[in-house]
């Protein structure tokens, strides 16, 4: 029993004795320590005792202990008289709650904000680690904005600051970096390099910043290595030397551009679909309309002679009820059989083929062969739909006559289709952008292989047709949703249309087999499959079969049905009339404008139509204008009215004075019109517009020519001025001795040489200066607003400079490095170009006391392609560089230049930049120089090794390979 005001100790030493007592504890570690302390506001007038289960035991679970129990007592036995109640609690705070005693020996560790909170040491084992006890704060100072190594903060005390307090800075814990340059290394010279930056800062808020803003002008570079010393260096003594100028007279190259137009005016074709039975009959039953296939068959001869006599028979290829090929051959036709004899043969193969409407036509004067075209319609049931091309064959027991030539054509194979044409799409879209998948589809029990989600329409028709229950079909794309397209299928094909083996409809259905490439899109750049997240329908549009009733069409349902139809079908309006008597009635179809002349459409109908009599026929009421026939351009020969670009070229070609021309071809339009495009190549300056002759046929049927670009030239005058000395004007195009007169009266005596510079009527002269002697200034040309043209210049070069033989100087000549320049060089080599040359000059190459710096100009540059691994080791075969190359200038780049580009075109592509206005280009062989010099005579039919010096390595050439001498190129002769 305790007092209520017990020590602490007196209660520490009864329940540690307790404990001995029981076995749990000993004297060399104890159970229990006890602390007392007050608390005046949730224990007013008492005391509170902790009790701290210090031995290890009670958290290893060997002596579990609940909340301990105290009691009140008032009997004789604890000698305590106790006269007012006294609230008396005792509780665990937590259970296994780890406490260590702070003793001289040990240190039990706490968090450091809350010293009643237990914690562990977290660091690596040591022993004898120092400890530190705090004796002021520690700032860490991170700069977030001031980059680089940063001046020591200066620390200044106030007069509150308690004394005996010390401050200290400790720079450079981390040292800031803020590096304003950096070496690349590894780069490969003469590749341009585009570089940006970011900053790296360490600290509370490291990180990197954003990179920098890419400018060509700041961020673009060539890496660049020293240039090679210039080779074939060598010092002459002077001697009298007369200064030779040229004089350049040149404009921008604008070729002459003209276009050839036909055109004829728009009209609507009508056409009438008719329903009629005979007195006492009544229409009944169903029909539809179609656009019937329509082949031409042609046979030409070069004479008359070779008609006369000659025959033929026509092969007509079908698919049988089962899906077999099968071939049916009419009986002998003759070359000059009209149409009705070639109906006739064709539809004596019913019920293969039943009915079948035939055009003839002949070659008139415009051709310059004889014979004649048939135009088979396949109008019947039959032989609706994609029927299989017709094939011409001797007739039997004969052979072809030698001299015909037979030529087969479908006109529509493309567009045949109508109301009764089975349709059905497969649509594939999804959420998600596709970046993979493929699948397949099957059409009655035959399945194609993987077609790509993203299969064109010529991709999904082949896919199909390749199908052994598929005959022909159109296919039309277009696009579903944010990700996909609809495949809409029409098939046209001519068994698919009559057999009844798969029903009113085909069955076609999507599968995404396992062996096909899965549907999947990209997510945080990770491929992931798309799984049900696609979609893949099929929908059945339309059945084939008669989808039209007699008594029930009205012009809203068949302009209803029309619009369900391939995209070059195009309906604007549709009329009925009222019926007769037998329930007959006329159908007026007005199409599009923008269909031009169509083709007639026929109507199909079903048996109960026919058995009661009752007949569907076509006519044409207003025919749709379309161009046909001929034209000549000045003085050609007759031009069809779509001739090809190439035939049109050919044509031009041929003409005089037309030089070569460049043909491109645009068009049909909706009426068969247009345009042809002719690009001068050859024939400089401005080009008068063609003219034309007109024989076209159709409405309105022109022939027109318009400029698009005049070829540019050169006029006007322009003078010379030598230092306050100026010529008369002299014309752009002035002759060698008009220009040598003007310059006379300026400067002396010179000679001039005139030779034609460009293709715009430009000049050079070569100027000789007799009178003038050493190296003399540059003539200025005068021609501000006096040349006309577009680019019109005057530039002066100097082609031989002066001298005179003093005794005093010297001249020096050397080869400049071709390949430093601001392409890509050989590695390590250049890669930026040279921007001048230095010359010393002493008495010795060890003794120098003079350095001449030599500007570079730039105002003549060499284009060099060269491939070295292409040289041939056995003989010349002519193999060389290939593919295309850029050029540059103030950061605009050309567009693609072949590695065959003739001099004309870089100098298109180059007066094509923004800067640049005017250039003069030639072309010839590339180059490389040989490692030792030849000893050539004139007159010589060889070139010999000199006796001195090194060997010459005629052996690395081969027979036929190209040599460059004083400027002359020759081949090495195969015939030694």
């Amino acid at each position: 029993c305790f007092a209520w005001n017990a020590a602490d100790y007196t209660v520490e030493n009864a329940i540690n004795s307790h404990y001995i007592s029981a076995g749990v504890c000993d004297d060399s570690e104890k159970c229990f320590t006890v602390t007392r302390s007050v608390d005046e506001v949730t224990n007013p007038g008492g005391y509170i005792f902790n009790i701290y289960l210090e031995n290890h035991k009670f958290f290893s679970d060997l002596f579990p202990l609940s909340t301990l129990a105290v009691s009140q007592f008032s009997d004789a036995a604890c000698s305590v008289s106790i006269s007012t109640p006294t609230y008396v609690q005792a509780a665990l705070q937590s259970s296994h709650t780890e406490h260590y005693p702070y003793t001289r020996t040990q240190i039990p560790l706490a968090s450091p904000l809350d010293p009643t909170i237990i914690a562990r040491f977290t660091g690596v084992s040591a022993y004898r680690a120092p400890v530190y006890r705090v004796n002021g704060n520690l700032w860490t100072v991170t700069f977030d904005t001031n980059l680089g190594n940063v001046d020591p903060l200066v620390l200044s005390p106030t007069k509150y600051l308690t004394a005996g307090t010390t401050l200290n800075v400790y720079d450079d814990v981390v040292v800031g970096d803020q590096p304003l340059s950096y070496n690349l290394t590894g780069l490969s010279s003469g590749i341009e390099y585009n570089v940006r930056v970011a900053a790296y800062t360490r600290g509370t808020n490291h990180g990197y910043s954003n990179f920098s803003t890419v400018s060509r002008d700041v961020n673009l570079n060539i890496p660049s290595s020293v240039p090679p010393a210039p080779q074939g260096f060598v010092a002459t003594e002077t001697l009298k030397v007369s200064e030779v100028q040229e004089i350049v007279v040149a404009a921008t190259h604008l070729p002459e551009i003209q276009t050839i137009t036909t055109s004829a005016a728009s009209y609507a074709e009508i056409q009438e679909i008719i329903l009629s039975a005979p007195e006492g009959n009544h229409v009944t039953g169903d029909f539809t309309v179609r656009f019937p296939e329509v082949q031409t068959v042609q046979v030409r001869a070069t004479n008359v002679a070779v008609m006369s006599g000659a025959t033929f028979l026509l092969q007509y290829s079908y698919f049988t009820a089962n899906g077999i090929l099968s071939t049916a051959e009419t009986s002998c036709l003759s070359t000059s059989a009209d149409s009705s004899q070639v109906s006739k043969a064709l539809e004596a193969l019913s019920p293969i083929i039943d009915k079948v409407e035939v055009v003839r036509s002949g070659y008139g004067g415009y051709t310059d062969y004889f014979g004649y075209t048939w135009e088979i319609s396949f109008t019947g049931n039959a032989v609706s739909g994609n029927v299989e091309l017709l094939k011409v064959a001797p007739c039997v027991g004969l052979t072809l006559p030698t001299g015909l030539e037979f030529v087969v054509n479908s006109i529509n194979d493309d567009k045949v289709f109508g109301l009764d044409t089975e349709i059905q799409s497969i649509g594939i879209s999804s959420d998600f952008a596709f970046v993979d998948g493929s699948f397949t589809v099957e059409v009655n029990g035959y399945t194609t292989g993987c077609i790509n989600w993203n299969a064109t329409a010529l991709d999904m028709k082949n896919a199909l047709e390749s199908l052994d229950s598929v005959d022909h079909v159109l296919v039309e794309r277009s696009a579903l949703g944010m990700y996909g397209y609809k495949h809409t299928i029409y098939f046209t094909g001519n068994w698919l249309q009559r057999s009844t083996i798969y029903g009113s409809n085909s069955a076609v259905v999507v599968y995404r087999d396992a062996s096909c490439s899965p549907f999947s899109y990209f997510s945080d750049g990770i491929v992931l499959p798309l799984s049900t997240k696609a979609n893949v329908n099929v929908t059945l549009i339309r059945k084939r079969g008669f989808i039209l009733p007699s008594a029930g069409t009205s012009p809203k349902s068949i302009l209803a049905a029309l619009k369900v139809s391939p995209r070059f079908l195009a309906v604007s309006d549709a009329y009925k009339s009222l019926r007769d008597d037998q329930g007959g009635y006329t159908l007026t179809l007005v199409f599009d404008v923008s269909m031009g002349n169509v083709l007639g459409m026929v109507c199909g109908t079903d048996s109960n139509f026919t058995s009661a009599s009752a007949s569907c026929s076509h006519r044409t009421i207003i025919d749709g204008n379309a161009l046909g026939g001929y034209f000549i351009v000045g003085t050609s020969a007759l031009l069809p009215f779509d001739i090809s670009a190439t035939a049109m070229q050919t044509e031009l070609q041929l003409l005089t004075g037309m030089g070569n021309v460049s043909v491109s071809r645009s068009g049909p339009d909706n009426q068969l019109g247009y345009t042809w495009t002719i690009t001068w190549l050859t024939v400089s300056g401005n080009v008068p517009q063609l003219q034309f002759s007109n024989s076209l046929t159709g409405s309105a049927a022109t022939v027109k020519g318009a400029t698009v670009q005049d070829g540019n030239t050169i006029s006007g005058k322009f003078a010379l001025s030598y230092y306050d000395k100026i010529t008369s004007y002299i014309a752009w195009n002035a002759s060698s001795d008009t220009l040598q007169a003007a310059l006379q009266q300026i400067v002396g005596s010179v000679s001039v040489y005139k030779t034609v510079a460009s293709t715009e009527g430009g000049s050079s002269y070569l100027v000789t200066f007799n009178e003038l002697s050493g190296d003399i200034p540059l003539v200025v040309p005068l021609y501000s607003k006096l040349l006309s043209g577009v680019g019109a210049v005057i530039k002066v070069f100097e082609k031989v400079k002066g001298s005179l033989a003093l005794g005093n100087s010297l001249k020096l000549s050397f080869l400049s490095p071709l390949h430093c320049s601001h392409s890509q060089v050989p590695s390590g080599q250049c890669g930026a170009p040279i921007s001048e040359y230095l010359v010393s000059i002493g008495d010795t190459a060890a003794s120098t006391d003079q350095n001449l710096i030599l500007p570079v100009d730039y105002t003549i540059q060499k284009v060099r392609l060269a491939a070295p691994s292409l040289y041939d080791v056995v003989y010349f075969v002519g193999e060389d560089a290939t593919g295309y190359f850029q050029l540059a200038y103030n950061l605009a780049v050309t567009g693609p230049i072949s590695a065959h580009a003739s001099a004309q075109d870089l100098r298109d592509a180059l007066e094509a930049l923004p800067d640049v206005q005017t250039v003069s280009v030639s072309r010839s062989y590339s180059q490389d120089l040989l490692s030792s010099s030849v000893q050539a005579s004139q007159g010589s039919h060889s070139l010999q090794c000199p006796n001195s010096g090194p060997s010459c390595q005629f052996e690395t050439l081969t027979a036929g390979d190209l040599v460059s001498v004083q400027g002359s190129w020759y081949r090495v002769a195969s015939s030694f």
